[in-house]
């Protein structure tokens, strides 16, 4: 008896081990019967429906679009959607004019950023605004002090809101948007607390009623709108935490392909659709439609005004270094790739990366002072030791070398060096994969900004 329990035991074990894996929800095959729908009536009566289709990686072309308005220059809303629009039809947004003829969309939305960072009255239209620019010309606004704002909204519940103190979802998810377009520690800290409220203000089946709905029911677009939130939070969709409020959306799909308004409803709601194809493109990306729009320029190019100037090989580090805010361009949107970096800079960079207190001790040198931009920055890495100086005195303007940078990387890394000559720096430094060895230049090579941008970003990604 005990042999035979002990085989059964056995079989059963087999079994579970060899199950296969839960599988996570089918989403492509209601995105195909949303698309179908659409298809049905080849006639998009707004952006909306434009960027849902792009989002399910539908070519727009092949349907009548809506007519594309010229916005007026004082309207944020009809600036942002103007710039959004043209970049989900793949055409460039810096091209977009406003109903004068004449006045660039971009110019006019960054010229409406107010003093203390906002854009327009209501939360919505800051949110549109940061899509619109971020996508479209990050380097033309103030996006530092338009982040701060955006954390500045967020309610003690983690959630945001169109108006009163308690957080709603549909906000909520817009605002992760957003929030996703920022790195810094204050907007992970924002969408963590975000996230945590959709998690709690689920229903009790998975989904969201909606705080204008008088029904009691779920969502269809609180849901939709969840998820894209989510999705640009980076949001994994295949361990299952959040199949009930997908599920909670494809109840809402009927047999047409189409979306009503909240569950059990039968009448199609054209916003509802919209936003789940939408929703169901983001789950399937991985991230937002706003992050995966088209455009004719390099995103260095869009940065910069000079960007065409940086070389191939150094284009994506100059983008990461200005996402990770770590290198910026200068007044006049430039980055100066070819310019060789300056101590002061380097100064600013390690501050920015590498230094966690705010102790300060004033430099004992001469040839800076207080008025100095970079003054508290070098105060900074002097105190912690990342950088010293030369012959008495902190040569500012002086251009870095690549055995200088390699000195100050390996600081940061912590790393104690054999060597104290430049050249076994820059040895060391190489072998730490944060320098490349160049043919030709050797420590007393000075470095270019644009050489400096790929050091920097492997530095950080290396130190987190």
């Amino acid at each position: 008896m005990k042999k035979k329990t002990t085989m059964a035991l056995c079989l059963v074990l087999a079994f579970v081990l060899s199950a296969p894996a839960a599988r996570a929800l089918d989403t492509a095959v209601p995105a195909q019967k949303a698309v179908k729908y659409y298809e049905q009536n080849k006639t998009l009566s707004s952006w909306w429906d434009v960027l849902a289709l792009v989002g399910a990686n539908e070519d727009v072309n092949t349907y009548t679009l809506p007519q594309l308005n010229k916005p007026e220059a004082k309207d944020v809303t009809g600036c942002a959607i103007c710039l959004l629009t043209q970049m989900a039809l793949g055409r460039d947004p810096k091209d977009a004019v406003c109903s004068d003829g004449a006045t660039p969309v971009v110019k006019s939305l960054a010229a409406l950023q107010k003093t203390d960072g906002s854009f327009g009255t209501y939360l919505n239209e800051h949110i549109y605004a940061i899509l619109a620019l971020e996508a479209a010309s990050p380097a033309a606004y103030d996006r530092e002090a338009a982040g701060r704002h955006l954390y500045a909204q967020q309610k003690a519940d983690g959630g945001f809101t169109f108006y009163g103190d308690t957080g709603d979802v549909d906000m909520t998810g817009m605002a992760l948007l957003a929030l996703s377009c920022f790195r810094d520690d204050a907007s992970g800290a924002c969408t963590a607390k975000a996230v945590s409220f959709l998690k709690t203000a689920r229903s009790a089946t998975g989904g969201y009623i909606s705080p204008w709905s008088s029904s009691g029911k779920e969502s269809a677009c609180s849901a939709a709108a969840a998820i894209s939130g989510l999705a640009a939070a980076g949001t994994d969709f295949e361990d299952g935490q959040w199949d009930a409020t997908v599920k909670s959306l494809l109840s809402c799909q009927l047999q047409n392909g189409a979306f009503a308004a909240e569950v059990g409803l039968t009448a199609p709601d054209r916003v509802s659709t919209q936003q789940a194809l939408i929703a169901l493109g983001d789950i399937k990306a991985g991230d937002s439609v706003f992050k995966r729009l088209t455009f004719k320029l390099s995103a260095v190019r869009r940065l910069y005004a000079d960007g065409q100037d940086v070389d191939a090989q150094y284009a994506s580090f100059v983008e990461k270094a200005y996402e990770y805010g770590i290198m910026h361009g200068t007044p006049q949107k430039c980055f100066l790739p070819k310019s060789g970096l300056k101590r002061s800079e380097l100064a600013a960079v390690m501050a920015r990366m590498a230094v966690t207190t705010e102790q300060f001790v004033a430099p004992p040198f001469e040839d800076i002072g207080v008025n100095d931009w970079f003054y508290y920055d070098a105060a900074k890495v002097l105190n912690a030791g990342l950088m010293s100086g030369i012959g008495g005195k902190f040569l500012p303007d002086a251009i870095v070398t690549r055995g200088e940078l390699s000195a100050a990387a390996l600081r940061v890394l912590e790393q104690k060096s054999f060597f104290t000559d430049p050249a076994g720096q820059l040895q060391a430094a190489v072998g730490e994969g944060v320098i490349e060895d160049i043919p030709g230049r050797d420590a007393a090579s000075p470095v270019t900004r644009e050489e400096a941008a790929a050091v920097f970003v492997r530095l950080k990604e290396k130190i987190g």
